[in-house]
């Protein structure tokens, strides 16, 4: 089966990866994507695994209710119906309970100021002016607003899940800190994919899943320069792929490995 692979560019990488887990799967296949706005990854996943004939489950994260709508529309759209396919209104947290999400108003076809989110448990505003519940909104300095929102833990989150062949974080918040502890993914996750890291993050978070058993395919960080044939591609923010040993036989994880080291130059 051929696989056809975007633009060398913003996006290739984690198609590889995505592709890659798809490949490694016998049967099922359970994609969760967190942050996932309208749920481009986890949609994409799907299609491409059931067109090799496996069984499908998809988890999308995602606490904004606009985002919510347009994901809905996008699974229904593309044939993932609930509950085979479910949504989960949260975001991902270090802490259960409730939190705080603030973003700049945007178009939602600008991947930029998705991307741009950020969840704070605990983010300050004046006294008494903002009750916590789910969906109140206050406005902020700068032409922000932040809406309350449920959040959990990773720990929470895949307490209850069948085992995850691939997991993609995409957030603002602290990757370190979210699956620091989180014992559930050494349980359950094949594969997990972040990226647009800080480079300081990335070191952080890899060393956090390190010590849950995870292994690094690639860790690469910003400014380090990718080469496909002709086409070359300079990092603008660092990116993480890991694989879980314990989950994935050695084979497997030795000749994904190698092929990812292919791009580096």
């Amino acid at each position: 089966m051929r696989i056809s692979l975007p633009r060398f560019g913003v996006g290739y990488l984690e198609v590889l990866a995505t592709t890659a887990s798809i490949f490694a799967a016998q049967g099922r296949y359970a994609v969760m994507e967190l942050g996932a706005g309208w749920g481009p990854v986890g949609v994409r996943a799907v299609l491409l695994a059931r067109r090799m004939g496996l069984q499908t489950h998809a988890t999308f994260v995602e606490p904004m209710s606009g985002n919510q709508q347009r994901l809905a529309r996008h699974m229904a759209v593309n044939g993932l119906s609930e509950p085979v396919h479910r949504r989960v209104a949260a975001a991902i947290g270090c802490v259960d309970g409730l939190g705080w999400m603030k973003s700049k108003p945007a178009d939602w076809l600008s991947a930029r100021e998705i991307e741009a989110r950020e969840v704070e448990v605990a983010l300050a505003l004046p006294a008494g002016a903002a009750p916590a519940w789910p969906g109140n909104e206050v406005s902020l300095r700068g032409g922000q607003n932040a809406t309350c929102v449920p959040v959990m833990t990773l720990q929470t989150l895949l307490g209850t899940a069948p085992t995850v062949n691939f997991m993609h974080m995409r957030f603002a918040g602290s990757p370190a800190k979210i699956v620091a502890g989180a014992k559930a993914l050494q349980e359950k996750v094949h594969f997990l994919l972040i990226p647009n890291l800080p480079d300081p993050e990335l070191d952080q978070t890899s060393e956090a899943l390190q010590e849950l058993g995870l292994r690094p395919i690639m860790a690469i960080k910003r400014g380090c320069e990718l080469v496909e044939g002709v086409f070359s591609l300079k990092m603008e923010h660092a990116f993480g792929f890991w694989a879980n040993p314990a989950l994935t036989s050695a084979a497997t994880f030795d000749r994904i490995k190698a092929d990812f080291a292919q791009l580096l130059k």
